[in-house]
């Protein structure tokens, strides 16, 4: 089957999607060449070799611009910052500006809580890495830690690879995040190829597991004969001696029981780890990112949904319990006649009839009202 959709889905369209692509970029191609320059241009394309990494913030050591940097905050250049949706803002004079300068350099430095920093200084822009004013902002923050002030330290990366992965990986994110679900009519042939394979696995593993529950649901002779004691019980009331619905509800109780063991064994694993994790907080709350919280907002709802379900669980078994307890079940091990017990004088003679001490008893007769007769006057 699966070679089948391999052949006949798979390979077709990777090899139209292909079709595809090289017909659009010629497309593209014929309609630069009729524009001015259009031809060099696309020479330029073909000679040309990897395109520049953007510029990334990181920071190394730099003897020249720590001096600058210090110079800055001994001038109170750069100012206090503002918090915005995603980091802080900041806002530096150019080291070349004066009091009398009626509208002097302004630098925007930016700082996010995911790490990713920038300035709008010429020296960023063009070489990268932490600028004079962006290692100003830095040691503000910190300044501003010391002096009381409960403003997150935001640790910028400490080499050009390591900002080039993270950069890599946000924009990867915020693709993902804002890109629209696509129409199923626009998807390229893969995309189509990929849907109508998962549309017919899907398929077929229904009814792979249909016939699994239908096989499963049919007993055997070993089924028969193991619940042969069990299913003597209801023999007086089973209209049809065929009849194995009782055989499948009790292998369908058991498998729910078996995975109450289970669930309850995981729990309990569950239970010492989150207890070692809750001796690693502190018993004073302290300052962590907004991102932070919103993980531990989810992680609260989903464990006070879960233990609603677990005490939900625990009442119904507790009331379950008072109402029908559990009775001791003794098992013969010999097959010697002079170790069985007499029968009782309360034992029946229908295995499946309940014992007389625990019939109910039957519902008294509901008390009618007294009625009052009225005396009559007729006339015979």
């Amino acid at each position: 089957m699966l070679v089948h959709l391999l052949v006949m889905k798979v390979l077709p369209s990777i090899f139209e999607q292909r079709q595809l692509e090289k017909r659009e970029e010629q497309r593209w191609h014929d309609m630069l060449r009729k524009l001015p320059g259009g031809e060099d241009l696309l020479k330029g394309h073909a000679q040309g070799g990897p395109l520049p990494r953007p510029v990334i913030a990181y920071f190394i050591p730099d003897a020249q611009r720590d001096a600058a940097t210090q110079a800055l905050c001994d001038n109170k250049q750069i100012g206090i910052p503002t918090q915005s949706e995603n980091g802080f803002l900041f806002q530096c004079y150019s080291a070349f500006a004066t009091e009398y300068d009626l509208q002097p350099q302004i630098y925007q430095i930016y700082l996010g809580w995911n790490r990713i920093a920038n300035c709008s200084c010429p020296d960023f822009l063009n070489r990268g890495g932490a600028c004079k004013h962006l290692r100003a902002a830095i040691l503000k923050t910190e300044s501003l830690q010391q002096s009381g002030l409960t403003i997150p330290l935001i640790p910028i990366p400490k080499s050009e690879s390591e900002a080039h992965t993270l950069h890599t990986q946000t924009i990867a994110t915020h693709i993902s995040a804002t890109t629209p679900l696509s129409d199923p009519m626009d998807l390229s042939p893969i995309a189509k190829a990929a849907a109508t394979i998962s549309d017919i696995m899907n398929e077929n593993l229904e009814v792979l597991f249909d016939g699994n529950e239908a096989e499963a649901a049919e007993p055997t002779i070993d089924d028969e004969e193991t619940a042969g004691s069990d299913s003597e019980s209801v023999t007086t009331d089973a209209g049809d001696e065929f009849d194995f619905s009782m055989l499948m509800s009790s292998s369908r109780t058991a498998l729910d029981a078996q995975s109450m063991v289970r669930l309850g064994y995981e729990l309990l694993n569950a239970a010492h780890k989150m207890g070692d994790m809750a001796s690693m907080m502190p018993s004073t709350p302290p300052i962590i990112r907004p991102e932070s919280v919103q993980n531990f907002k989810v992680f609260y709802s989903s464990i006070m949904r879960f233990a609603e379900k677990i005490l939900h669980l625990i009442e119904g078994n507790e009331a379950r319990s008072q109402i029908y307890p559990t009775m001791p079940v003794t098992t013969q091990l010999t097959n010697d006649p002079k170790s069985c017990p007499p029968p009782s004088s309360t034992s029946l003679k229908h295995p499946g009839s309940p014992i007389a001490s625990q019939r109910r008893a039957p519902i008294p007769i509901s008390p009618e009202k007294s009625q009052k007769h009225k005396p009559s006057y007729s006339i015979f």
